[in-house]
C-alpha cells in the first residue's frame, strides 16, 4: 500500500524516537525502529538512528549487525559507512574501520570530516605521519576550521 510521503514518516518516527528515549524507554524505541525498518530496509537515516539507539543501549554488536545489513542493501551509503566506522573505531577494530573511513572518503572526498576520522584512526594505529598528512588535507578543504587546527596541534605533540 501507498504510505505517507517520506518527510512525514520520518518526522513522526525521530519524535516518537525522541520521547521515547528521553523517558529511558530504550527497548521500545528500538523494537519501533526495527519494525519500521522491516517495512522499509532502505531507509538509511531510520538505519543510523537503530545503530544509534542500540550504541546508546549499550548495545554495540546490534548496532554493527544493523550497519552491515544496510550496506549490504547499499554499499555506498555515507551515513552507514560512518556509524560503522565508528562504532569498530570505539571497540578498538582500526583495520576495518580505517578501510571503512577510507571508503567513505573515496565517495565524498571533499568532506573533512572523513579526512579528520582518518587522521584520528591512523594516529590512534600508530601512523602519526599519514594521520598528519589526512588531517592537513582536512585544513585545506576547510582552512578556518578550529576544531582541526586543534587537532592537528594535537598530532603534532605526540610525534616523539
Amino acid at each position: 500500500g501507498s504510505s505517507p510521503g517520506r518527510h512525514s514518516l520520518s518526522y513522526a518516527t525521530a519524535n516518537s524516537f525522541a520521547s521515547l528515549e528521553r523517558q529511558g524507554r530504550f527497548d521500545e524505541a528500538i523494537d519501533l525502529a526495527r519494525s519500521l525498518l522491516a517495512e522499509r530496509p532502505d531507509f538509511a537515516r531510520l538505519r543510523d538512528e537503530l545503530a544509534m539507539l542500540l550504541i546508546r543501549a549499550g548495545r554495540p554488536d546490534e548496532a554493527i549487525d544493523v550497519c552491515r545489513r544496510g550496506l549490504s542493501i547499499d554499499p555506498d551509503n555515507l551515513l552507514t559507512l560512518r556509524r560503522l566506522a565508528l562504532v569498530l573505531f570505539d571497540r578498538g577494530e582500526l583495520a576495518e574501520a580505517t578501510a571503512l573511513i577510507r571508503q567513505a572518503i573515496s565517495l565524498d572526498p571533499d568532506n573533512p570530516l572523513g579526512h579528520v576520522a582518518l587522521a584520528f584512526a591512523l594516529a590512534e594505529a600508530g601512523e602519526v605521519d599519514q594521520a598528519l598528512s589526512s588531517m592537513r588535507r582536512a585544513l585545506e578543504l576547510d582552512p578556518n576550521d578550529e576544531p582541526i587546527q586543534r587537532d592537528i596541534a594535537r598530532l603534532r605533540a605526540q610525534i616523539p
